[in-house]
């Protein structure tokens, strides 16, 4: 899961039209379960400060309600802070030190719902 603070800026900023864009900066955390090529069972997880650019549009139908439109840019450069084999804590896997892996998660995503106003 992610917890970000974002900020944004509203270019058009009408009574019953808006286009935006903004900016987020947050903790981002990810616990997975895994099973290894040897058959071995275990999990791990990672951390990392994450980074979020969005862009989109909203339109009110009246006072309060409407439906927006949001396109999103999302990275997490994550830090792995455990790795459990078997039920066993490892500092290392294959001959890797578990604090030195790496894993970055990225994407791009469209949002479409409603918007209330209040």
């Amino acid at each position: 899961g992610s917890i970000l603070l974002n900020v944004g800026y509203y270019f058009v900023n009408r009574n019953r039209f808006a286009t935006y864009a903004g900016t987020g900066v947050g903790v981002s955390t990810l616990d997975y379960e895994i099973e290894t090529q040897d058959g071995e069972t275990g999990s791990f997880s990672a951390s990392a400060v994450c980074f979020k650019m969005d862009i989109g549009l909203k339109k009110y139908f009246n006072d309060w309600f409407g439906i927006y439109l949001q396109g999103n840019y999302f990275i997490a450069p994550l830090q792995m802070t455990s790795l459990i084999i078997n039920g066993e804590a490892q500092d290392t896997h294959k001959n890797k030190d578990v604090s030195n892996v790496k894993l970055t998660l990225q994407g791009i995503d469209l949002e479409f719902g409603f918007t209330f106003n209040f």
